[in-house]
């Protein structure tokens, strides 16, 4: 089960999932891009009673999301498909 999420800046960073299709890059004024294979979708993150909620623009899908074990986990609807989604934090190369 997720752990709530209490602020943008707490998740604020590079991200991907376990496979690398899906990366997603937070900001810490809440914008946000999200990238899979058929396209990449921008908006301004939202926290909803502890969920981080990615709502695209132009109403082409969300993810919602809470902690897990270090990585954000919840699921994903893009464009008409829906699912579960775990990513984990990109680690730095510095």
């Amino acid at each position: 089960m997720a752990e709530p999420v209490s602020s943008i800046g707490e998740v604020a960073g590079s991200w991907q999932s376990k496979s690398g299709v899906l990366t997603l890059e937070i900001r810490q004024d809440g914008t946000f891009s999200v990238t899979y294979p058929s396209a990449t979708r921008n908006g301004v993150a939202k926290l909803i009673d502890g969920a981080l909620v990615l709502p695209f623009s132009n109403n082409q899908g969300e993810l919602k999301l809470g902690w897990n074990s270090g990585a954000l986990e919840g699921s994903y609807i893009i464009d008409i498909v829906t699912g579960p989604l775990r990513i984990e934090r990109v680690a730095n190369k510095d």
